[in-house]
């Protein structure tokens, strides 16, 4: 009997020290670079200050639309954050938060379905707005990696078709409390994943007892509530309205508000060219990144936001079209497997909830859809229950597609949300300190026009001043002792 071949160790080390190099990149550059995105000094730094009794609003006033926001928006991501910051004594501690979210689900999918960390990590890190998030203060990806954690469940309950344990639901009762406690948008997809959790796991107990758990159910249905709707519920009876500030009507009933998903779209979410495109196509051609690099210096940023709003590309992309399609190709491919139904199945459902909600095109908001892709690819390539002969030619090709994906995006931006070298937290807020200083205690800054850099006047990051601040949306500033407006 001839002996049996030695498995070669060099490609499995190579990539566990590519997922290490970039991983420690990924560390220090969220730790050390400032984040000056624009919802990070717009409103994250300041929302997680004030939550976390940093920054109360005697600090720092908010003007009207920043602080009605804070009041109808879930607040648990900016309060872990500002804890963080509080702890840490630097806003960017916050950054654990994502970093965090990513490596719970490459522990889910090791945990579930033997998924090597490595090839995990590296598969998230090829979406471009994933990599570009591991470093800032935005909360997408945090909500949308909790959604996805979930969905891992349910795959895993699908496939094994075993009764739900309390640690399962456990484990998806908090990340969709996370989710839901995140962001407000999120709340309806949190909604329907509990759901769909709640009645696989009451037909397994059904097929087991021979009749339906009436107290399970029960308790499910308590367990939802109080992961997925404190905060519509809090907005229901404090402003009649369960997503407050946005204004909207059912069956003639209106849910009042300050805001509209139309005045949204029409002032920062929608290109003025594909505002008569119904939303599904929109998101279709935002996944397929259809003509969504025209005028972009760089091909992937934080919110895609950075061109006119006219140009076609004004908010759409983000996952790396070539990525999307081998990634598609590669599950449509073992499409027919019958063990890879439940699989599949579950994929298809995300596919047409992403499509149909609201500004679905800007992909940064529903993230969960391509985070389950790529966790797709990575069940059928790995997990035990989908050995085969077909399973060995998947990996090594979903292998291939990930590392020349994560390459490509590397390299198409210049690695640049890869550098560890960048403005410092001092280098932001050094600007500010001639104007704090010559202020006596006591008195009213106001920022206006560029309201966003007003966090960086206030004791958040001068914790030895006694001044006010104030966000300003014009320059009528009574009350102010001094105005500063920012070009």
């Amino acid at each position: 009997m001839s002996p049996e071949p030695q498995r070669r160790w060099w490609p499995s080390l190579a990539v566990d020290a590519l997922a290490v190099v970039t991983f420690m990149l990924i560390v220090v550059r969220a730790f050390r670079v400032a984040d000056v995105n624009w919802d990070t000094l717009q409103y994250h730094w300041s929302y997680a200050a004030r939550a976390a009794g940093i920054c109360d609003p005697q600090c720092l006033a908010f003007d009207s639309g920043i602080d009605v926001r804070y009041h109808g928006f879930p607040m648990v991501y900016h309060w872990a954050y500002g804890m963080l910051w509080r702890i840490f004594g630097t806003p960017l501690a916050g950054h654990a938060l994502t970093i965090g979210a990513v490596v719970a689900l490459c522990v889910e999918l090791r945990r579930r379905f033997e998924v090597p960390l490595a090839w995990s990590w590296l598969a998230f890190l090829a979406i471009p707005l994933v990599q570009i998030h591991l470093s800032a203060s935005y909360a997408d990806v945090v909500a949308n990696a909790a959604i996805t954690l979930a969905l891992i469940v349910l795959v895993d309950l699908l496939v094994t078709r075993r009764l739900a344990t309390f640690a399962d639901l456990a484990i998806a009762a908090v990340a969709l409390a996370t989710a839901a406690g995140t962001k407000l948008q999120i709340i309806p997809v949190a909604g329907l994943a509990w759901l769909a959790i709640a009645i696989v796991a009451i037909v397994a107990r059904r097929r087991r007892d021979g009749r339906f758990p009436w107290a399970f159910a029960a308790g499910l249905a308590v367990a939802g509530i109080i992961a997925v709707l404190p905060q519509a519920l809090a907005n229901l009876w404090r402003f009649h309205n369960p997503f407050y500030p946005i204004a909207f009507s059912i069956a003639g009933h209106v849910f009042p508000g300050e805001e509209t998903v139309a005045i949204i779209q029409q002032a920062s979410s929608l290109g003025t060219q594909w505002k008569d495109t119904p939303s599904a196509l929109r998101w279709l051609a935002s996944v397929l990144e259809f003509d969504a690099f025209r005028g972009r210096s760089m091909p992937w940023t934080i919110d895609q936001g950075d061109v006119l709003q006219s140009s076609p590309s004004f908010r759409m992309g983000g996952y790396f079209v070539a990525y999307v399609i081998g990634l598609v190709a590669l599950i449509v491919s073992r499409s027919r497997a019958r063990e890879l139904r439940p699989l599949v199945g579950v994929m298809a459902a995300v596919t047409l909830l992403c499509a149909l909600l609201p500004n679905s095109h800007e992909l940064r908001y529903y993230m969960f859809w391509m985070l389950m892709l790529v966790a797709s690819v990575l069940i059928a390539a790995f997990a035990p229950a989908f050995a085969g002969r077909a399973q060995p030619a998947l990996r090594r090709d979903g292998g291939a597609l990930v590392l020349i994906a994560l390459a490509s995006v590397v390299l198409m931006t210049g690695a640049a949300y890869l550098k560890t070298s960048g403005m410092h937290i001092r280098d932001l807020v050094a600007p500010t300190d001639a104007v704090v200083d010559a202020l006596a205690p006591g008195s009213t800054l106001c920022v206006a026009n560029r309201d966003r850099h007003a966090i960086l006047y206030s004791r958040a990051f001068h914790p030895n001043s006694d001044i006010h601040v104030r966000m300003l949306q014009d320059a009528d500033a009574p009350g102010c002792t001094k105005v500063i407006t920012l070009p």
